[in-house]
């Protein structure tokens, strides 16, 4: 009876010995008690550091003794380029530091960093986090490149985690109003700021001189954006902004925003 549950089982992953279980997962309570290029978990079960998803590193990301961070940017899709952009200045400013002997020149323990790939997608983007989070245990995350995963990242893992982000490149306005607890960032400036330019120069301008010779006797300006967090964020603000310079006028020309 014993060797055919026996032979029942071992196809499914579990084996039966005797009375035991023996189940896929090692138990740990230490990274030293798992295999090669594993890591102990929070719920003490050894699992591997990298997975198809998460699979590029930047420094020693193998050596037990390194500050691991973790990344999240498309590597793959139409918008792998950005992201290799930004894997690229991680590695500049991972070798600068290193080079100083480390944050404030007093580091012993080496920065080291995974990245993972999110194809430019939120839920792809929420499962790596998930990753960096749950199984590596990262402290903090380089990204996302954009607006609508560093949302979704943030108020799915990120936030409830108690995990830093630092996004290279999210620009929403959205991102401001995050309930973050002091731990989304960003580098780049807000999109009011594109607005406001855009606004200036990309359309005042050309609407006063049209009115100014008299050649239109109405305007219609038409806003092509992406249908997301980001896109809708800065058509707004540029509407909010365009309106605002033309009512600075002593005469306001008649035009409305389709967007």
């Amino acid at each position: 009876m014993k060797g055919w549950l026996n032979a029942l089982m071992v196809p499914t992953g579990l084996a039966v010995s005797s009375c035991q279980w023996v189940l896929p997962f090692s138990q740990c309570t230490a990274d030293a008690d798992c295999g090669v290029e594993q890591v102990c978990t929070v719920d003490q079960t050894c699992q591997s550091l990298y997975t198809e998803q998460c699979s590029t590193t930047v420094g020693p990301f193998d050596d037990p003794n390194a500050i691991r961070l973790g990344g999240v940017m498309p590597l793959s899709g139409p918008n792998q380029e950005s992201g290799k952009d930004v894997l690229k200045a991680v590695t500049l400013a991972l070798s600068e530091i290193e080079s100083e002997g480390g944050v404030g020149g007093k580091q012993a323990r080496p920065l080291a960093l995974l990245a993972c790939d999110d194809e430019g997608d939120a839920e792809s983007g929420v499962a790596a986090a998930e990753h960096l989070v749950d199984v590596v245990g990262v402290p903090a995350i380089v990204g996302a490149a954009f607006s609508t995963v560093t949302i979704e990242v943030a108020n799915e893992v990120a936030v409830p985690s108690g995990v830093l982000m630092l996004s290279p490149s999210a620009t929403a306005v959205a991102v401001e109003d995050l309930d973050d607890e002091g731990l989304i960032w960003s580098t780049a400036p807000s999109d009011t700021f594109q607005a406001d330019t855009l606004g200036y120069f990309g359309a005042w301008r050309v609407l006063e001189e049209a009115q100014t010779a008299g050649t239109v006797e109405a305007v219609r300006v038409g806003v092509i954006h992406a249908d997301d967090v980001y896109g809708e964020g800065l058509s707004a603000d540029f509407e909010t902004t365009l309106t605002a310079y033309l009512f600075g006028r002593d005469e306001t020309p008649n035009f409305n925003i389709q967007s």
